[in-house]
This record gives structure tokens, C-alpha cells and sequence, in this order.
């Protein structure tokens, strides 16, 4: 059995927490990460975002680096939600240097 990476061990924790008070609004502050690996990518969509109740919309802020934008980690999670329909319509991930930026992002009407 493979280990379970850091990544995957808290965001199932706070998956599970999200769930249990139905939250629907995450920052996720990845600035202390340089890359994101490929398989925790995947991860993240294939079992994480199609598990969420898809009677609520789902809003995603990552913070990252200057360093994670140009390795394009986050970039790729955003595409993948952007071009899948399924998820798109229940999900949304935004990508921001900064926690002003992510907030600010958060509080708008989402169309």
C-alpha cells in the first residue's frame, strides 16, 4: 500500500471537516510548497473535488509562490477544473500571490 503523502493526509482531513459543517469557501495557502506533485494533483480532483455535494458550489483560493506559479503546479489543478463541465459547474479554483488577492476573489459574485 502506498503512504499517503502530507498533502493528501490534510486536505482528507479538511475534506472531511468541510463535509461535516458544509463548508464551501477554502484558502489553501501553499506558499510554504514549491511544487505540488503530479500524482497529489490528480488526487486532489479524481477524489477530493468530485466527492463534494454537488447541491453546493465550491470555492477554491490556492496562495502560492512566485516559484509554484512558474513550476505551474496550481495552474494545471485550475485547468483541469476549467475544462471539466461537471466539475466547473460546482467548482471553482482561483490562483493568487497574495491573501488580499484570494479574499477579495472570494467575497465577489461569482457568475
Amino acid at each position: 500500500m502506498k503512504k499517503k503523502s502530507i498533502f493528501s493526509e490534510v486536505q482528507t482531513k479538511a475534506f472531511k471537516y468541510a463535509l461535516a459543517y458544509e463548508l464551501t469557501i477554502w484558502v489553501c495557502d501553499m506558499r510554504g510548497m514549491a511544487y505540488l506533485e503530479v500524482a497529489d494533483q490528480n488526487w486532489l480532483i479524481r477524489d477530493i473535488f468530485t466527492a463534494f455535494d454537488p447541491r453546493f458550489q465550491q470555492l477554491f483560493a490556492y496562495i502560492i509562490n512566485s516559484t509554484g506559479l512558474e513550476l505551474m503546479s496550481s495552474l494545471r489543478i485550475e485547468d483541469l477544473v476549467q475544462h471539466d463541465p461537471q466539475l466547473h459547474q460546482r467548482l471553482q479554483v482561483g490562483i493568487f500571490l497574495n491573501k488580499e488577492s484570494a479574499q477579495q476573489w472570494l467575497t465577489l459574485p461569482k457568475v
